[in-house]
């Protein structure tokens, strides 16, 4: 069992290759025994090559703009941080909020912290952390949680004796004036488990591919066996779904690699 940090994933460019012909029982990364083919050069060439049936999984449009702005392309895909956005709702009744907005964490928290202080609330929608700006020394996020019971078991435990403690800090927790309502797709985590050909789940591929299409906060990854691996994101919406979505309608994976949801560590 190996675990990984959550560094930056790679960002070489793109290299294409040709597939040579050769004998039928030829795996979908090699061209001959002694040249094995890169799994992303691979990706990018049976993406040429696809002519009919499901469009593959499009770049967000943040990728592709120095500042982070969209380009306009509204079929494009959303920015990690905007992951509830479409659970946004103003007008929203107080007490189908499950939105929690936390303050005076540690200044230069991380989202693994922040994660892995939830527990037994209930499935974490989104997460979003502001660093200290102007005159503010610590930390504050933002929490969606799937059901306002989760959120509600969160402020609950929050606002108890022992309180939630990061580094030393007490955590200052209040519901988040922008309001979120529930999520109703319950078989969706931040969590996946990716199966398949091991040449294809490694991090170094899947980190690589997974960063040409959208942005994501990793928070957790681990290979459970040769081929199987658990990766854990900060939101549903913009990085576990695009994930699985990217690789449910890639061409070179669709029919090899499985993906499936898993549960949440804040349950």
């Amino acid at each position: 069992m190996a675990l990984y940090k959550t560094s930056p994933p790679p960002e070489a460019p793109l290299q294409m290759a040709l597939v040579q012909s050769g004998p039928s029982q030829m795996g979908p990364l090699t061209a001959g025994l002694n040249n094995p083919l890169d799994p992303i050069a691979v990706i990018g060439k049976m993406r040429e090559i696809q002519t009919e049936g499901m469009q593959p999984f499009g770049p967000s449009r943040y990728l592709s703009h120095p500042n982070g702005n969209p380009t306009g392309n509204p079929n494009g895909n959303y920015l990690g941080t905007m992951s509830a956005a479409s659970n946004q709702m103003t007008n929203l009744p107080d007490h189908l909020n499950t939105c929690i907005w936390v303050e005076g964490a540690p200044a230069d928290m991380t989202y693994y912290e922040m994660l892995r202080s939830i527990r037994h609330c209930g499935k974490v929608y989104s997460v979003h952390i502001n660093p200290p700006r102007e005159k503010h020394f610590t930390a504050a996020a933002k929490i969606a949680f799937c059901t306002r019971l989760g959120a509600e078991n969160f402020f609950h435990q929050a606002h108890s004796g022992y309180g939630i403690v990061i580094r030393g800090r007490r955590l200052c927790v209040r519901w988040n004036r922008n309001k979120y309502r529930e999520n109703f797709n319950r078989g969706e985590s931040r969590v996946l488990r990716i199966s398949g050909p091991s040449d294809y789940i490694n991090y170094s591929v899947l980190a690589e591919y997974f960063s040409r299409l959208f942005y994501f906060n990793l928070i957790w990854v681990q290979e459970v066996s040769p081929g199987v691996m658990i990766w854990e994101f900060s939101s549903i919406l913009a990085q576990a779904h695009s994930a699985k979505q990217a690789i449910e309608r890639e061409p070179a994976m669709m029919n090899l690699v499985r993906i499936k949801y898993e549960r949440d560590p804040c349950e």
